[in-house]
């Protein structure tokens, strides 16, 4: 069993030298290494010649699925595993990784859990960030691994909208029969550095790709499977949904009190409303005029 693994990459100059160095002495040895990346308008693509003879180097400027699909395509490895260039792996993280495949032929898609690191702590930004991660837990879409297998089964990622490409391609494996599992590591990423950042993450890119997830998949039986536990009151599939995606983010408020009074952080409030209120926007745009 033969793993690859994909790294894609744009604008991550202070983080993509830590994340290649990570990835090639983390085991097994043989494992091949390749990096996507999308024209920057920093010193990525520079640093990533640096590691040329160590990876395999392509580039694709098309869109988040669409590199990840590239770097399948080029791939040799039966397992694929795929991070995002601003994110750090852990040593056990492929090992963890083969031996899920190894041990359930039916495993189509892994991914892993939240982790944020305690000596992380960044910006003001970044760690309101990591308060939000480390409350909602959930999992990371930036480590990944799936079987080709499976990718190819199921199509690949999708390549537009340019999110919700985990949640996608998730909802077709587990429509295709193929086993989905989380596991745990001490993986981590480097949150984005400033607000604008963030807030035009959710507006255009997170309640827009949803939005569409949304209209595509409301009535698929992975949407009742992730999003219908604890709204079965709504009785009608795709509201149990939206209601889910959507409509919880208008008690956003109420959630971030919560976690200010937790974290004794009470700038949280006014960070995590307003990024939801991003989502929001988002989504009802991407309704009106697609």
């Amino acid at each position: 069993m033969k793993l690859s693994v994909i790294v894609t990459a744009k604008n991550n100059a202070k983080t993509i030298r830590e994340c290649i160095s990570r990835i090639l002495v983390a085991p097994p040895r043989d494992k091949e290494v390749i990096v996507v990346y999308g024209m920057s308008t920093d010193r990525t693509e520079k640093i990533i010649e640096q590691f040329r003879g160590k990876v395999k180097i392509l580039r694709d400027d098309v869109s988040p699925g669409s590199a990840i699909n590239t770097g399948v395509l080029h791939s040799s490895g039966d397992i694929l595993f795929y991070v995002e260039g601003h994110s750090f792996v852990s040593s056990d993280i492929f090992i963890k990784t083969l031996k899920a495949f190894r041990e359930d032929d039916k495993l189509g898609y892994l991914i892993f859990k939240r982790y944020v690191p305690r000596c992380f702590d960044g910006n003001k930004c970044q760690k309101l960030i990591n308060v939000w991660r480390k409350n909602s837990g959930g999992t990371m879409g930036q480590f990944r691994g799936f079987r080709k297998k499976a990718f190819f089964d199921v199509g690949g990622f999708w390549i537009y909208p340019f999110g919700a490409d985990d949640l996608e391609f998730a909802t077709r494996i587990y429509g295709r029969g193929w086993r989905i599992k989380v596991l745990e590591t001490r993986s981590w990423d480097v949150p984005r550095e400033n607000f604008p950042n963030v807030f035009k993450y959710y507006l255009f890119k997170v309640g827009p790709s949803e939005y569409l997830w949304y209209e595509k998949y409301r009535n698929h039986p992975y949407a009742l499977h992730e999003y219908g536990r604890k709204a079965r009151w709504l009785k009608i599939p795709s509201l149990i949904v939206l209601y889910n995606l959507m409509l919880k983010r208008f008690f956003a408020p109420i959630y971030a009190v919560k976690i200010a009074l937790k974290e004794k952080l009470f700038s949280f409030i006014p960070f995590y409303v307003a990024a939801q209120l991003c989502y929001i926007l988002g989504f009802i745009l991407a309704s009106l005029f697609y």
